[in-house]
This record gives structure tokens, C-alpha cells and sequence, in this order.
């Protein structure tokens, strides 16, 4: 399943008839599917005590589903664990959404007025967009919106533009210029090049064992780069002699701390992680290549940087469920 980018939580394109249909069933507002039929409920889970409305949290796990690849057939094949996936990705983006509105109260950003009269003007636009409201309506649940949920969304929107530019923007709290980025890189960065296996099936070791062998033909070889460029799962890691700046936050903490650990072109013992097997090389810096791709840089470094906020705010946060309800939310039903 792909991750997004935290920063991007909730935005939503602005609908145009253009917009091109899932081909989700539209469910009524207020309602979940669930052993094949229409459930009424007013909450689906509550964060610190406020609840997540049946749309909201629709939006949130229909999205997260509608990323799992298709089959040849046009099919998802879903079993229990993808289930438990899309269930626990769809709470963290409630949470995440949550901790975006109270990170951007805490800086004093509200949804004003003026905030609200644009959202009812975009509204009113994209409506005169279609031929009449039912086709509104329907290309909304398209994309698991409902008509009522929609300026909500939009409010999330706006709420995420707004935290984005007092964090990240030119004058924001956490604005840095192509000359301080490089220092930040410089200072805080390393720079590696690795061989990715992905983490073994429950019961199997054929990925760790394979690793193993990998590890003993480097040792005999000092080879690490021709392995990379003929196995490693990490397609970026290919060909690629500039190698991966990283630090505490963008991968896992093993990792890092091993690759820290090395001298500049020492090779690693194999690294076990959550996210897979490793085995990595050290780089030395290239200031030049920094100071070239700075935009990119700086990227990275305010994604991590919303990112850890994000996570601090939504540290502590209550999670309350709909007994009634979520345990019987599944997949096969809602799709």
C-alpha cells in the first residue's frame, strides 16, 4: 500500500465534470455499509471525546482502500490483513487530520469568515459545473463524498494551506534558503547506498537467508554495488552513485543508527527492520550535490519537519470506538 504525504492529509481537487469516477456505490449521508447493508449511525469513533462523523470516516477508509493495486481483472483481492490495514491507516489519518486542525489552533489558524464565503462561492461553482445537482452528487460519491461532508473537506483544505504556509512558506517559522539547507544537510544527514530485502512472510526466512548469503559474497568480494544494482528492491538504490541523504525520522531507527555507525565507505553486517533487511554502504557528502538540488532538500526537510509535528500533536490522542459499528466495518462490504 503507498503512504501519503502527511502534508497533503486531506486535500481534495476542486470537482469539475472532468473529474473521472472510482466507481464507488454512493452510500446516503449519516449511513456505513455493513454486512451488505445501510447503517445508520451518527459516530464511528471519537478523538479526545469529538466524533468522526459516518462520512468522515468513509472518506478516510475509502481512500486508504481505493490505494491497494487492482488485479488483472479489475478485482481487489482482499484478505483478513489487508482489512486490518485499511482499518488502522484510516484511524491514523483521522488522527493525523485531528492533530492538523489542533496544531493550527495552537498557532492561532482558524477557518474565518472570509474562509467560510470562499468555500460557499466554490461550492456554488463547481455546482454550476454540472448539468444538475444529481450529477454533482453522484460524482462526489465517486470519490466518497458526500454532499453534506464536502464543505467540511473544504475546510480541511483551507486549515492545511494555512499551517502550510505559517510552517514552511517564505517567511514561515521553518522557511530556510537554499545556503541554509545545505547547511542543515551537511551538519545533521548522512549520505548511504544500500541493499533493500523486503521483511519475510510470518514463518518463512527465505528474505533473511537470502541476505545472509548476500553478506557472505560481499565479505568475499568487497561487492557491495553490483548486488545493489542487480537485487536490491529499493528500485532508487539502482544505479545510482549519488546514494540517499538520510537521518533520524526518514527511516527506521536501526538503520539509521548502523549507518551511523560506519566510517565513510565501510560496508554493514546485515540490519533487520521493521520495513526489511539491509545492508549498507556509507558515502561521503557531496556539499556540490546539496547545494544542486536544494529544492528537492528542502522538501524532504519541511516534510519531516510537519511530519514530527503532526506526530507530537497526535501523541496523547483518546481514541473512543463505536462499538456497535466498528467492529463491523470491513472491506468487502464497504467497497
Amino acid at each position: 500500500m503507498r503512504k501519503r504525504a502527511l502534508l497533503l492529509l486531506t486535500a481534495v481537487c476542486l470537482l469539475s465534470a472532468a473529474l473521472s469516477a472510482c466507481g464507488s456505490e454512493f452510500v446516503p449521508s449519516g449511513h456505513l455499509r455493513l454486512n451488505g447493508k445501510d447503517v445508520e449511525t451518527d459516530w464511528v469513533i471519537k478523538l479526545d471525546g469529538e466524533e468522526i462523523s459516518a462520512d468522515e470516516y468513509r472518506y478516510f477508509f475509502m481512500n486508504v482502500a481505493h490505494e491497494y493495486t487492482y488485479t488483472a481483472e479489475g478485482e481487489y483481492e482482499w484478505t483478513e490483513a489487508d482489512n486490518e490495514a485499511v482499518l488502522g491507516a484510516a484511524l491514523e489519518y483521522a488522527v493525523l487530520n485531528k492533530a492538523m486542525f489542533d496544531l493550527a489552533e495552537g498557532f492561532g489558524l482558524t477557518v474565518d469568515e472570509a474562509d467560510l464565503e470562499r468555500i460557499e462561492d466554490t461550492i456554488k461553482e463547481t455546482k454550476a459545473g454540472f448539468g444538475d445537482k444529481a450529477e454533482f452528487i453522484e460524482v462526489l460519491a465517486s470519490n466518497y463524498i458526500t454532499e453534506e461532508y464536502y464543505p467540511t473537506l473544504l475546510q480541511s483544505t483551507v486549515i492545511q494551506e494555512k499551517l502550510s504556509e505559517y510552517l514552511t512558506g517564505e517567511n514561515g517559522v521553518y522557511a530556510v534558503t537554499k545556503e541554509g539547507i545545505v547547511d542543515i544537510i551537511m551538519e545533521d544527514y548522512i549520505c548511504v547506498r544500500y541493499l533493500k530485502l523486503s521483511p519475510d512472510a510470518e514463518g518463512s526466512t527465505e528474505n533473511r537467508d537470502k541476505m545472509a548469503g548476500f553478506a557472505a559474497d560481499i565479505k568475499a568480494t568487497e561487492d557491495l554495488i553490483t548486488l545493489i544494482n542487480l537485487y536490491s528492491e529499493e528500485v532508487t538504490m539502482k544505479n545510482n552513485p549519488d546514494g540517499r541523504y538520510i537521518t533520524e525520522g526518514l527511516v527506521d531507527g536501526e538503520l539509521i543508527s548502523a549507518a551511523r555507525a560506519l566510517s565513510v565507505g565501510e560496508i554493514s553486517p546485515v540490519v533487520s527492520c521493521e520495513s526489511g533487511y539491509y545492508i549498507v554502504l556509507r558515502l561521503p557528502m557531496d556539499e556540490g550535490y546539496i547545494a544542486k538540488n536544494a529544492d528537492a532538500f528542502i522538501q524532504t526537510y519541511h516534510n519531516q519537519v510537519v511530519k514530527e509535528l503532526l506526530a507530537a500533536e497526535s501523541a496523547d490522542t483518546l481514541v473512543e470506538y463505536n462499538e456497535d459499528i466498528y467492529g463491523k466495518i470491513n472491506v468487502w462490504d464497504m467497497e
